[in-house]
């Protein structure tokens, strides 16, 4: 994908989706500009030719309670699956907070936004 610079992806996930087109969701360490968007996704028809379709997920989490964490990475993304193991419900990544935490990174689950 040209649109990724010259950082790269890493850590895919590959899915289907319940209509059987072929899904991808990544860590992306490519900046574009001065927001780092964590994560990409593409889809794809047939499983070969693939379509950059460019944001999946940021490092700005808001809780309930309205407040706000960036996290200084997302990585290693993956889907949980509704019963019908086609309809993705939660995200789950690494986490890091950096600072005082160092490189430690944390299990998250975020429920899907309508899930």
């Amino acid at each position: 994908f040209p649109q990724l610079m010259g950082g790269g992806t890493e850590d895919q996930f590959l899915y289907r989706d319940c209509d059987g087109g072929y899904h991808a969701i990544w860590n992306n360490q490519s900046p574009i500009g001065d927001v780092n968007i964590c994560g990409g996704h593409s889809y794809s028809v047939d499983g070969i030719n693939w379509v950059y379709t460019g944001f999946a997920f940021g490092p700005n989490v808001t809780w309930t309670d309205g407040s706000i964490t960036t996290f200084l990475r997302r990585e290693r993304p993956h889907f949980i699956f509704a019963q019908d193991k086609c309809t993705p419900i939660a995200l789950t990544n690494a986490v890091d907070y950096g600072g005082s935490n160092g490189d430690a990174s944390y299990a998250f689950v975020h429920k899907l936004m309508g899930k």
